[in-house]
């Protein structure tokens, strides 16, 4: 499948982001398509939020990023001093939580596959 079938919304709260910013998490988001199983790309639906946290002394940017698949929604939030470093570090949860996703699928039986390999798994027990 191709990872134009993903549906990203980026918004920013009390913070414009700008079209160089927004592409940045465009990208990364739709990186994390090569990580989902097969199933779940048609449907799956980022939700990605930047806010400005001011405090006296410094300027914090907090991401929280919303991943929604067929059967399990995952959620990364992270707070950083500027937007790159916050989305990268949001990012590497999300390849976490995929990665964990993907095994428990596994582990369920979800994905044991078709009819073929249950006839072989037979066989390999005799």
């Amino acid at each position: 499948m191709s990872s134009k079938t993903l549906s990203i919304e980026i918004s920013g709260t009390n913070y414009k982001l700008s079209d160089q910013e927004q592409d940045y998490i465009d990208r990364k988001c739709r990186k994390l398509v090569n990580h989902m199983p097969m199933h779940s790309r048609r449907s799956a639906f980022v939700s990605a939020k930047i806010s400005l946290l001011t405090q006296p002394g410094d300027d914090k940017y907090q991401c929280d990023v919303v991943l929604t698949l067929p059967d399990k929604t995952l959620v990364a939030s992270e707070t950083a001093t500027s937007v790159a470093a916050v989305i990268d570090i949001v990012e590497r949860k999300l390849q976490g939580q995929i990665r964990k996703y993907k095994t428990e699928r596994r582990k369920d039986g979800v994905n044991s596959g078709g009819i073929m390999a249950v006839i072989k798994r037979t066989l390999r027990r005799r």
